[in-house]
C-alpha cells in the first residue's frame, strides 16, 4: 500500500513538474518537414539563451508561423522599406501564443545560420528570427509578472527616459523608443545576442544582469570611458577609480526669463593623478568636469522656441573652470555644489549612464517641461536603488507639449507642477542624498559655494581709477562700462601706473564680455534680417551647420552602430579639426559684421587691443 502511495505521489509530482517546465510548442500542421526542422533549431537556441528566471516562471508557449505578406524577410539598413511584421505575442484568458512571420523559415538555411548578410540590427536572418522570438518571449514574461514587471521599475523608466530621441542612428533599433515595454524587449534581444552590449550600453547591461540574474557573455569591455568636450574638440577619459564624488551643481537665477529658476548640472569631483581618493580632491578644481543638459540654441535664444520644444537637448561636458567663468564672472550668478551620498557602485553606474546619454541622446528641450532639472533628475534616478527615497518620493512622468512634469509624493498629491533646479535640490535633500557632513568639513567647506564677488571687484577697480574716469565725465561704474568708448579707455591705459593698469584690465575684461554679447546679438540680427548678400549668408549658414556638427555622435564611425563607442570607433582627429574649423569660422563672422556694423566690430577689436595693452603691467 505504501509503495502504491509513493507511486501516486511520484506520478503527480511528475505531472506538476512537466506542467511547469518551459518549452516552445510548435503548431506545425501547415509546415513542411524542413520548416519544422528550422523552427526546432530556432526554439532550441532560444531556450539555451533565455535566463532561468524567465524559463522557471513560464509554462509552455504555443508558436505559430503565419504568412504576413512576404515570402522572405527583407531587412532594410538604408531607410528603405523592408519587412514590416516580424512577430507578436498574445495572451487570452491565460492562454499564451506567439505568432512569427512564416517568411523567417524561408529566409535562412540550417547550415548557414551565422552568415553575415547585412550591416544593421542582428546582421543575419537567423539571428533576426531568434531575436524576434526572444523579444516576444520577454513580453510574455512581463505579462506574467503583472505590475511588478521590470519595465515598470522606476530605475528602468529613468534609464530609458529618452523616448523622444532624434538619434535613431545611434540606437540598435529605433523601435525601442516606442514605449518602456518595447524598450525593455528590444534591449533584451541585444543583451542576449550581442557580446558588445555590455560595453555599448553599460548602464542597461547592469540592470538586465541584476534583474534577470544572468550574464550571457564573459566579455571584457574595450571601450574608452571618454566624454567629448566641444569647446576644445578633445576627448577626456574619466576613470571610476579617480572619481571621488558626484555633486549636484546649481546655478542661481539669472536675468533672462529662461534663467529665472536657475540651472541644474552635475559636477564630477575628479582627483588629480597623484592624489588618493579623499576630500582633498575638492581642491583639484582644474580636474573637475561638469555635465550639463542644455538646449543647443545656436546664435541666440528664442523664448517661444524654448517653450515649444524647438531646441535640441544634449548632454554637454565642460571644465569646471569654464562653468565658474560663465556663471560667476560673465552672468554674475552664484554656484552651489551639493555632494551626493552615492555608493561606489552608484558612482560607477552614474558614469555608465552618463556615457550612454552623452553619446546617444538628442531630445527636445522645453524651458518649463523637459528642462535641465528634469533630465538631470532622470539621470540621477536611473542609478539609485528602486527603494531609494528619491525614487519613491519623486516621479518624473513623460514630458511633451501636453504633459506637465510633476513631483509626486507618497500620497500621490502633486506638490510641484514644474520640476525646477531648486525643486530637484529639495527632493535630493528630502531623500537624504546630500552629504552635509562633508559640506561642513572645515578643510573644504569653501569649495561648495562660489559666490559671485566679481561685482565688488569691479567696484573696487573703478574706485582705483575714478579720478581718471571722472575727468572723462564718467562718475559711476555703470556710466563707465556702458558709455565709455574703447578709444577713451585706450588713452587711460597708456597713461596709467601699474596699480591703475591692473584695475583697468579687470574693467576692460568685463566690458569685453558685454561686447561679446552685443556681437552675438548683432550676428543674430543680421541673420534674421535681409541685409546679407547670398555669399555672406552662406557663411552664416555654414557656421550654424558647424555648430550642429560639434556633437559627440558626429565623430563616431559608422561601424560603431549604437551606444558608447568602442576603442578605435571615434575619429579623434576629425573632432579636433572640426573644432578648429568652427572657431576659424567665427573670425569670418566678425569680418562680415565689420562690413554691415563697422562700429560694433570696431569697438570689439579695439577692446581686445586694450586688454593686451593693459595686461602688460
Amino acid at each position: 500500500m505504501k509503495s502504491v502511495y509513493f507511486l501516486i505521489l511520484f506520478f503527480i509530482s511528475g505531472l506538476f513538474n512537466a506542467a511547469l517546465s518551459f518549452e516552445y510548442v510548435l503548431e506545425s500542421s501547415e509546415l513542411s518537414l524542413e520548416q519544422i526542422d528550422k523552427a526546432n533549431v530556432l526554439f532550441n537556441r532560444a531556450e539555451l539563451l533565455l535566463p532561468n528566471i524567465v524559463k522557471n516562471s513560464l509554462d509552455s508557449i504555443d508558436i505559430e508561423f503565419k504568412y504576413m505578406g512576404d515570402d522572405t524577410v527583407q531587412i532594410s539598413c538604408d531607410g528603405t522599406e523592408g519587412t514590416k511584421y516580424f512577430g507578436q505575442a498574445s495572451t487570452f484568458f491565460g492562454y499564451t501564443k506567439i505568432t512569427l512571420n512564416l517568411a523567417f523559415l524561408n529566409s535562412f538555411e540550417l547550415d548557414s545560420t551565422e552568415t553575415i548578410q547585412y550591416s544593421c540590427k542582428h546582421k543575419n536572418i537567423f539571428k533576426e528570427a531568434l531575436a524576434t522570438l526572444l523579444h516576444e518571449t520577454v513580453h510574455v514574461f512581463e505579462n506574467h509578472l503583472g505590475p511588478k514587471k521590470f519595465s515598470n521599475k522606476a530605475t528602468f523608466k529613468a534609464k530609458t527616459f529618452f523616448q523622444k530621441n532624434h538619434l535613431t542612428h545611434r540606437s540598435p533599433d529605433p523601435y525601442e523608443f516606442t514605449n518602456e515595454e518595447e524598450s525593455l524587449a528590444v534591449n533584451f534581444e541585444y543583451f542576449l545576442l550581442d557580446p558588445d552590449f555590455k560595453c555599448r550600453k553599460p548602464g542597461l547591461y547592469r540592470f538586465y544582469a541584476e534583474q534577470f540574474n544572468h550574464k550571457p557573455f564573459n566579455s571584457v569591455c574595450q571601450s574608452d570611458t571618454s566624454f567629448y568636450m566641444a569647446d576644445t574638440g578633445t576627448l577626456v577619459k574619466v576613470s571610476p577609480s579617480k572619481l571621488y564624488k558626484v555633486d549636484y551643481l546649481m546655478a542661481g537665477p539669472g536675468d533672462p526669463l529662461m534663467s529665472r529658476f536657475g540651472h541644474s548640472m552635475l559636477r564630477l569631483v575628479i582627483c588629480k593623478p597623484s592624489r588618493p581618493l579623499g576630500e582633498d580632491c575638492y581642491k583639484d578644481l582644474s580636474h573637475h568636469l561638469v555635465l550639463s543638459f542644455r538646449a543647443n540654441t545656436g546664435n541666440s535664444t528664442n523664448y517661444m522656441k524654448g517653450l515649444t520644444g524647438m531646441y535640441a537637448s544634449q548632454l554637454y561636458v565642460v571644465n569646471f573652470s569654464k562653468v565658474m567663468n560663465e556663471y560667476n564672472r560673465s552672468e554674475k550668478r552664484d554656484l552651489f555644489s551639493y555632494p551626493l551620498n552615492l555608493t561606489a557602485k552608484e558612482k560607477e553606474d552614474f558614469l555608465n549612464q552618463a556615457l550612454e546619454a552623452h553619446w546617444s541622446y538628442k531630445g527636445d528641450y522645453y524651458f518649463v517641461q523637459n528642462n535641465c532639472a528634469v533630465e538631470t533628475a532622470h539621470l540621477l534616478r536611473s542609478i539609485l536603488d528602486e527603494q531609494s527615497e528619491i525614487n519613491k518620493k519623486t516621479r518624473v512622468i513623460k514630458t511633451g507639449p501636453r504633459n506637465n512634469v510633476k513631483r509626486v509624493t507618497k500620497t500621490n498629491k502633486s506638490s510641484l507642477s514644474i520640476l525646477t533646479p531648486t525643486g530637484l535640490r529639495d527632493a535630493l535633500e528630502d531623500a537624504g542624498k546630500i552629504d552635509h557632513q562633508l559640506m561642513n568639513s572645515p578643510r573644504i567647506s569653501r569649495f561648495f559655494t562660489f559666490k559671485t564677488k566679481y561685482q565688488n571687484d569691479l567696484e573696487n577697480a573703478f574706485l582705483n581709477i575714478s579720478e581718471m574716469a571722472v575727468a572723462l565725465g564718467y562718475r559711476t561704474l555703470d556710466q563707465y562700462q556702458e558709455n565709455s568708448t574703447a578709444g577713451e579707455r585706450a588713452r587711460l591705459i597708456s597713461s596709467s601706473n601699474k596699480s591703475q593698469k591692473l584695475s583697468l584690465f579687470l574693467l576692460e575684461e568685463n566690458i569685453s564680455k558685454s561686447l561679446d554679447e552685443t556681437l552675438g546679438k548683432t550676428v543674430n540680427e543680421l541673420y534674421e534680417g535681409d541685409e546679407l548678400s547670398p555669399s555672406d549668408r552662406k557663411v552664416f549658414d555654414d557656421n550654424l551647420e558647424l555648430q550642429a556638427e560639434l556633437a559627440p555622435w558626429s565623430f563616431v564611425k559608422a561601424k560603431s552602430r549604437y551606444g558608447v563607442p568602442l576603442d578605435g570607433e571615434v575619429e579623434v582627429k576629425k573632432a579636433t579639426n572640426l573644432s578648429k574649423k568652427y572657431y576659424s569660422s567665427l573670425d569670418q563672422l566678425k569680418y562680415i559684421v565689420s562690413k554691415y556694423r563697422p562700429s560694433v566690430i570696431g569697438e570689439f577689436n579695439q577692446t581686445q587691443e586694450n586688454l593686451d595693452q593693459a595686461f602688460e603691467f
